[in-house]
């Protein structure tokens, strides 16, 4: 991963020391101004990498959130020697640091999920089967109607989930690793070289299996239209 956050990255915050003093201080206005600029870097941060690695998943950018947060987190609660005077470019390592951390977890996961697959991965009772079908459940929610917003119908969550599950269970096993693989975070080119398909194959797959798996759940009730 090439270094995205360099060599600007100690310009993304300019606190000044009496504000970074006060939030260590327990200043909870502070603390929160400080937490909203820290936000802005993080987005900063994340729209170089996206036009970069355009294929990078959510998972990925919520790791680097989750670790970021965390260490900026000790600085307040154990704060270092020199914290005040060097909070600004701190907090640009420990974003920077963040990243590739996060990248190193992303690529080796990807690489075990993918020693895992077998057969067409058809959904099952599993914890990874249900978290991708909650995954799925956002992605399809998320589709655009025009002028309109889908959501989820008010479904208890494990009735969601066997809805979910049964729309899936219509696809082809096939396409149903295609979806896996792509909610997962391959690329089209990865999930080709796994499926043996055409990459302009994944990429129409991906798109019909979206538009089926929504037609079904507003067909059944789970996802229903709301006017903006």
């Amino acid at each position: 991963m090439s270094d995205t956050t360099s060599p600007k990255s100690k310009q993304l915050f300019n606190f000044e020391g009496e504000l970074v003093q006060r939030a260590i201080g327990g200043d909870s206005r502070a603390f929160e101004k400080i937490c909203t600029t820290l936000m802005q870097g993080y987005d900063a941060v994340k729209r170089k990498i996206q036009s970069s690695y355009p294929d990078m998943s959510l998972e990925f950018y919520d790791k680097v959130l989750d670790l970021f947060i965390d260490r900026v987190l000790r600085i307040f609660s154990e704060p270092p020697e020199n914290a005040i005077e060097n909070f600004n470019g701190l907090c640009a390592t420990l974003l920077k640091r963040s990243t590739y951390d996060a990248f190193d977890w992303f690529s080796a996961g990807k690489r075990d999920r993918k020693r895992e697959i077998q057969g067409d991965m058809p959904i099952g009772e599993d914890s990874d089967s249900i978290t991708f079908i909650d995954t799925i459940s956002t992605e399809v929610a998320g589709q655009s109607f025009g002028s309109q917003s889908s959501i989820f119908s008010g479904l208890d969550r494990a009735v969601l989930q066997e809805n979910i599950k049964a729309a899936l269970a219509t696809l082809k096993p096939s396409h149903q690793k295609v979806i896996r693989l792509w909610m997962e975070g391959y690329t089209e080119k990865e999930i080709a070289a796994e499926t043996e398909m055409t990459t302009s194959n994944i990429g129409s797959i991906v798109s019909r299996t979206i538009k089926r798996l929504r037609t079904v759940l507003q067909e059944d009730g789970t996802l229903v239209r709301h006017k903006k």
